[in-house]
């Protein structure tokens, strides 16, 4: 059997003893290299019961577009808190329209992510609905190859009041659980898997927004994807560290068979062990699950009884076949073959936000 090996991934994990990177090849012929488009342009919103469209900024939240927009005073001026809260009680769309062309519809699969949802939000791709959420902490990853139309493509998301969507389990449950934080009467936050903080504290004022948090892309590509990696610790000791490590990983082609991984090992930029095995890609409807048991032998303690060592393992990289690194893990890697991405921090956002 003939593999072209493509080295897709060094991850940066926070180990007890080791780092470790990861290498897939795969048994087919070379294949486009993966490409992602960053959705944050032309976006606008619209309060749900209106038709008065306006700018919006994605990464956002619904307060500051209407405070951008001149539609809401400063909240944080006065006694103004009171004065805004009308804003958590409405429902409110989002709306953008990005291009696709035929090179991009020619790839295998398209997979549209949003890292984060502010809160209960119905997602509509040129009129199907995709996908319903109820978690703000949480990403959504959606394939959508079979939605997308060659030119103007509508993405639509529609967000529900978080205070009317937990409305119904407040009047039901007939226990008033304790949430001090809460600014208001009818205490709904402990039902809804949101940020506490936006119910109101004693240092912050009362803002339950809505909104797109986190960035929104749409990746094209034609090789498997990593789906989860997790490395659990069974044993360590001075001799010896005992790490199983669970990969999944899906493919679009149906003629992959099987996947090629390499692990390696490494500290302080020293190769410490590597660890080849192949991975079935036939289990599960083209899902194909490892787990993987190794033994490190001679390893190095990061955290020691009275002493803490300075290893900062605290960023994700990804490395191309060319060898250049990108910072942050959401772009794909380059070269083709698998690509996976682990997304570690808000940097998208964080920029727009100082702008």
């Amino acid at each position: 059997m003939n593999h072209t090996k493509y080295k897709i991934k060094m991850l940066k994990i926070r180990l007890l003893l080791v780092l470790a990177s990861l290498s897939i090849g795969m048994n087919a012929a070379p294949l486009k290299e993966p490409l992602r488009l960053k959705l944050d342009k032309n976006w606008q919103f619209t309060q749900a019961d209106k038709n008065e469209w306006m700018p919006a900024k994605v990464c956002g939240t619904v307060h500051q577009d209407l405070i951008d927009n001149g539609k809401l005073i400063n909240p944080f001026f006065g006694m103004n808190e009171e004065k805004v809260q009308w804003v958590e009680k409405e429902d409110w769309k989002y709306r953008t329209t990005f291009t696709v062309t035929e090179a991009q519809l020619g790839h295998s699969a398209a997979l549209l992510r949003f890292e984060g949802l502010d809160t209960y939000a119905d997602i509509y791709l040129n009129g199907a609905l995709l996908k319903r959420t109820d978690n703000m902490f949480v990403g959504y990853d959606l394939q959508v190859k079979d939605f997308l139309r060659k030119g103007d493509n509508h993405l639509t998301v529609y967000f529900h009041s978080p205070i009317k969507q937990a409305l119904p389990q407040w009047e039901t449950d007939g226990f008033p659980y304790p949430a001090d934080n809460d600014h208001s009467q009818q205490r709904v936050s402990i039902y809804t898997r949101k940020a506490p903080y936006s119910y109101g504290w004693d240092w912050g004022i009362r803002l339950a927004t809505s909104g797109i948090w986190r960035p929104v892309t749409l990746t094209f590509y034609d090789a498997a994807r990593i789906e989860d990696l997790y490395v659990e610790q069974l044993a360590v000791n001075n001799a010896v560290a005992k790490l199983n490590h669970h990969l999944e990983i899906s493919r679009p082609e149906p003629t992959a068979e099987s996947a090629e991984v390499t692990l390696t090992y490494t500290f302080l930029n020293e190769v410490k062990h590597i660890v080849h095995f192949l991975l079935d890609l036939h289990q599960r409807n083209g899902r194909g699950g490892q787990q993987t048991i190794v033994h490190i032998l001679e390893g190095e303690r990061i955290f020691e009884s009275g002493l803490v060592r300075d290893h900062s393992f605290g960023e994700f990289h990804q490395r191309g076949h060319e060898g250049q690194q990108q910072r942050g893990g959401a772009a794909p890697a380059q070269g083709g073959g698998v690509y996976g991405e682990i997304s570690d921090n808000n940097t998208d956002c964080i920029e727009k936000a100082a702008e």
